[in-house]
Parts: C-alpha cells; sequence; structure tokens
C-alpha cells in the first residue's frame, strides 16, 4: 500500500462532486476512498450498510464468507488524501475515525447511518436488472410505458412492442432522454399473431435454455370477478390459468412465469372517469387511493431482477390492499 505522501492529494470541491449515487467517494479523516466500488465489488457490501442498526460490521463480511477485518478491506479502495486544513471545507462525507480500532465504530456514526446508507443502497437498487434485455409488450403507453421507464432506470435494455407505431416511438425517445446510457429500440407487431409472437421472443428465449422472467399483466378483476365486467374478468382470470401453467411448462427450461394483479391504477382511461365514481372506488381500498403506474412497474421489475429467481408461478397483487 502507498504511504501516505504518495497519494493523489484530492481538493475539496473534487471530492463533492463524486457525493452521488452513481459514484460516491467518502472521506474518512483526511483520506479519500471510492466507496461505490467497494459496495459494487462485494457482495456483502450491502450487509456492511445495513448494520447500521446494530451489531459488529466485520461480522457482516464474515456471514458472507469475506475477511473478518472489513477495515482491511476497505485500504484496497483508497485513492487519495485531502489536505487536514482543506477537510474543514468539503462538502462530501467525512468520517473522523478518530482512534477507533473497529470499522463499526465508523458505521454507527451520524454521517454513515444519515448518509451512506440510503445513497449505498440506492446505488445497489439501481442496477437490480443490468445486463438484461427487457422486452415489454403494449410499452407505447400506460403501465407498459411505466414498465419500460422502471427497466431502464434500474439497468436493462428496452425492446419497446406496440400495435401503435408512434406511441411506441414515443416511449422509446422517452428512454433514450432519461436513461442517455441504455439501448432501447422499438418493434411494432401484434401479439395475437402466432408467427409475430414466435419471432419476438418466446422461441429464442427456449432455444438458448438462458434465465428469463416472464411477467403477465392480468388484474385483480381476475380473482375477484365484478358485476358488469364478466368478459373482462373471463380474460384475466385466463392470464392468471395461462400464467400457472406456463411455470410449470417451462421451469425445466429455467424460465420463470409470474402475473401481476393490478388493482385501481391511474391511467389515462381512469382520467374519463367521473370524480364522484373514482371517489367511491377510492372508498373500498384500505389505501384510500388509487395506484401509480410506477407501483405496478416497481413489481414487474422485482420479478425481473434476480432478488425473486426461485419465485414462478405467483400472481403479485398490487391494489393498495383492495379484496385483502
Amino acid at each position: 500500500m502507498a504511504s501516505k505522501s504518495d497519494l493523489k492529494v484530492y481538493g475539496a470541491d473534487e471530492v463533492a462532486k463524486h457525493s452521488t449515487a452513481a459514484s460516491l467517494w467518502v472521506i474518512i479523516d483526511d483520506k479519500v476512498y471510492d466507496l461505490t466500488t467497494f459496495i459494487m465489488e462485494h457482495p456483502g457490501g450491502e450487509e456492511v450498510l445495513l448494520e447500521a442498526s446494530g451489531g459488529d460490521a466485520t461480522e457482516a463480511f464474515n456471514d458472507v464468507g469475506h475477511s473478518a477485518d472489513a477495515r482491511e478491506m476497505m485500504k484496497d479502495y483508497l485513492i487519495g488524501r485531502i489536505a487536514a486544513d482543506d477537510s474543514k471545507n468539503a462538502k462530501a462525507p467525512v468520517v473522523h475515525s478518530g482512534n477507533s480500532s473497529t470499522w463499526s465504530d465508523i458505521i454507527m456514526s451520524p454521517t454513515w447511518t444519515n448518509f451512506f446508507i440510503p445513497v449505498g443502497i440506492s446505488l445497489l437498487m439501481a442496477n437490480l436488472v443490468a445486463g438484461k434485455i427487457g422486452l415489454v409488450t403494449g410499452g407505447g403507453s400506460g403501465i407498459g410505458r411505466a414498465i419500460c421507464q422502471n427497466l431502464a432506470k434500474n439497468g436493462a435494455s428496452v425492446v419497446v412492442v406496440d400495435i401503435q407505431k408512434d406511441g411506441a416511438q414515443e416511449t422509446v425517445e422517452l428512454l433514450k432522454r432519461e436513461s442517455p446510457q441504455g439501448t432501447f429500440t422499438s418493434f411494432i407487431g401484434d401479439i395475437s399473431k402466432r408467427d409475430q409472437l414466435n419471432q419476438t421472443f418466446a422461441k429464442l428465449a427456449i432455444e438458448h435454455e438462458k434465465p428469463a422472467s416472464f411477467v403477465n399483466v392480468s388484474s385483480i378483476i381476475g380473482k375477484t370477478g365484478n358485476i358488469g365486467q364478466t368478459n373482462y374478468a373471463a380474460s384475466k382470470a385466463g392470464v392468471i390459468g395461462f400464467t400457472k401453467s406456463a411455470a410449470k411448462e417451462l421451469a425445466r427450461y429455467n424460465i420463470r412465469v409470474n402475473s401481476i394483479l393490478p388493482g385501481f391504477i391511474k391511467t389515462p382511461m381512469t382520467e374519463k372517469v367521473p370524480d364522484k365514481v373514482l371517489n367511491a372506488i377510492c372508498q373500498k381500498i384500505p389505501f384510500g387511493r388509487m395506484g401509480n403506474a410506477d407501483e405496478i412497474a416497481n413489481a414487474v421489475t422485482f420479478l425481473c431482477s434476480d432478488l425473486s429467481s426461485y419465485i414462478t408461478g405467483a400472481q403479485i397483487e398490487v391494489t393498495g390492499g383492495l379484496d385483502m
């Protein structure tokens, strides 16, 4: 390890520029550490962050098979130093460890608990589906568009599929603005046509036997039924049955199939519903409000991520507690 005099000297303002979820540097005493790389390279990094509620951080590393000395591990991410007389001007997070002999003393500090934990968790969660390709049917508007945005925000490349060319292209342009580092394209097609469905994704997933996740959007009405919606309820119940059967058939190919059951969600369609009717609906929901498309998209991203690697054939209700 380089001596203190050999370390690159950073100005406080330069370090402060890296106080974001995308690039997080931290000053401990007068040394500068690259916390972003530390978290990304160690599966135990998140355990260290979460240890702020109690316990010794070194125990978290032991639990995931890392060195017992977390402080020693952090030395590998020492990238420079900041002049002692400049540290008081630093806008970046600063932790003064003093003579503490354990890394846990630093982690339990207010600076760590109030700043590092939320930023660190944000950094970890921002890559839930990094390296994956999301293909979203109906991605040209409404919930489908929100799903595209959520997947892109979480690191996925996205193919927007919609029968409406303009809507699909609008979504692609939106993704390029919101996530300029991503790769996005559109596919105009009608998934009710067998040949277009085959060439889109199903055949490829089975042939290559790579891990994949299908998420179907059903509805809580498919489970409960509703007066005046016999046809709609039947179609959405069919999606649930389709999901369960497909999950059993495709598991041997390492393909998971799950479905989302949205409740009453704000979409362009609901904007046309009279306020009196919407208020009556909200009174039946324990949360007292309609859901947002983003809340459906969050559930979809979870089911597409490795966090749900042992979940298949499930129906996730996103209803605000409706029909509990």
